[in-house]
């Protein structure tokens, strides 16, 4: 009894353990994954279609039926151009974040969160470059989306929103909220930089033959650059080409015709500009009004209609112009907030896909542009959509900045504190969405935000 008594007293003695704090309501939720499949595979696919175009019409093989064993018999986009549903990319696939962010869970730690800004493919869609809000540079793999590089490429954490991707010698040009401008090299290191004196920048883009380049900056104006005069100054402001003047307010988008001497811009001044940058001071052809708030992003149609241009504002509107006519053709209503974001398909000419700070993700087909006549056609009815494709907070979607295609049409990107990336849907692959609530964003298939569609989770 006296040993028992003596164990007793000296487990009463000991230090006990201190209690496991209460758990918040936030410790219960799963995590999401950063994986939803396999690294996408374009390969499979583009080799099966050139060995079987020699004796399969593509007319004949791209119906495909709805199995995961035919998921070897789909065809890539560009083999069916005629069929904008068979590039329609709603399947996540994979999420990348700034590597930085994951820390953030210390709560002793302090950090700003940092969100992406822009988005561009290599020609070659092998990369994939991310621009940080506070100056970085992250690559991506194209097939893996795993980090290849990062890099400061902006100096004093400013704000980098505008890059723009050659196509012909794998150069890159960049700008930033301080109004300087850099040109990288293929395997970027850094070729020339200068201060554009343009205040903030806002867009940049290469010109067809990439001997020219464009910035357009918050003094509202475009200004025109030689590349190899630029390269040729080591570090001191070049003399401008031209300088495009006209707009009533900040320039936020500038995008260079694929194939012609025409340059189109949009400002917070609500108005589309047609210019000719080898005209000297009278250089602008005209000016194209429809939006009733600022203009946040235009894109010329690369492989459809050479006159077709898309723009879209923050008066929820994507809206199609006819360059030539200078008219609105059609106008796109499904989105309830700004739209921050179109990019054409590189091989289907008449679908674009548009993102919103509503989280809406939306595919839309041109094929009423046929059938204007007169007055714009309203089109109210997307081909796809996406709800929510980053999430929700407090019942609330989370912004989209903008979403970009690969330049092969098998992969589309999204982006906002994180890039998010969608691919095709395999064979029979809804109704595993559908019955898989397995961290799978609202799939809208050929409806709108009206008209009561279906609704996947």
């Amino acid at each position: 009894n006296s040993f028992c008594t003596l164990l007793w007293s000296a487990a009463m003695d000991r230090p006990r353990r201190p209690r496991a704090p209460a758990r918040q309501e936030t410790d219960f939720v799963p995590t999401k994954k950063n994986r939803g499949q396999r690294p996408v595979d374009y390969y499979s696919s583009a080799i099966r279609h050139l060995t079987t175009s020699a004796y399969v019409p593509a007319s004949v093989a791209m119906y495909v039926p709805p199995h995961e064993y035919y998921a070897k018999d789909v065809l890539p986009p560009s083999a069916t151009p005629f069929n904008p549903a068979a590039a329609l990319c709603t399947q996540w696939v994979h999420t990348a974040h700034y590597p930085d962010n994951r820390q953030m869970m210390n709560p002793n730690m302090v950090r700003r969160r940092n969100a992406f800004t822009n988005a561009v493919w290599s020609p070659s869609g092998r990369k994939l470059l991310c621009t940080v809000s506070n100056g970085e540079f992250i690559v991506f793999n194209g097939q893996s989306f795993a980090i290849e590089h990062k890099t400061a490429a902006h100096e004093d954490g400013k704000m980098c929103r505008a890059v723009a991707w050659s196509g012909l010698t794998d150069a890159v040009v960049s700008g930033d909220d301080g109004g300087i401008a850099k040109i990288w090299g293929s395997n970027l290191q850094l070729a020339a930089e200068f201060d554009c004196n343009q205040r903030a920048l806002r867009a940049v883009e290469w010109a067809p033959s990439e001997k020219r380049f464009c910035t357009a900056g918050q003094d509202g104006s475009v200004r025109i650059w030689d590349t190899e005069r630029v390269v040729a100054s080591a570090g001191a402001t070049p003399e401008v080409e031209s300088k495009l003047e006209g707009h009533g307010g900040d320039v936020i988008c500038v995008k260079w015709h694929p194939s012609l001497s025409l340059v189109a811009t949009g400002s917070q001044d609500k108005t589309i500009c047609l210019w000719d940058p080898r005209a000297g001071v009278d250089n602008q052809l005209a000016v194209m009004q429809g939006h009733t708030e600022p203009v946040m992003n235009i894109s010329w149609n690369p492989c459809g209609s050479p006159w077709q241009l898309l723009s879209c504002g923050r008066d929820s509107m994507v809206r199609l112009w006819d360059a030539r006519m200078l008219r609105e053709v059609c106008n796109f209503a499904g989105h309830t907030g700004d739209v921050s974001g179109i990019s054409w398909h590189p091989s289907v000419p008449n679908l674009f896909a548009s993102a919103g700070v509503d989280g809406l993700l939306a595919f839309w087909t041109t094929d009423a542009a046929a059938t204007s006549q007169g007055s714009p056609v309203e089109v109210s009815k997307w081909a796809g959509a996406v709800v929510s494709a980053h999430d929700q907070v407090r019942d609330k979607p989370n912004p989209i900045g903008g979403c970009a295609w690969s330049p092969l049409g098998h992969v589309l990107v999204s982006f906002s504190a994180e890039v998010h990336v969608w691919a095709r849907n395999k064979p029979g692959a809804i109704e595993e969405i559908r019955y898989q609530n397995d961290d799978a964003a609202d799939i809208v298939i050929g409806g709108s935000a009206t008209d009561g569609a279906v609704l996947w989770t």
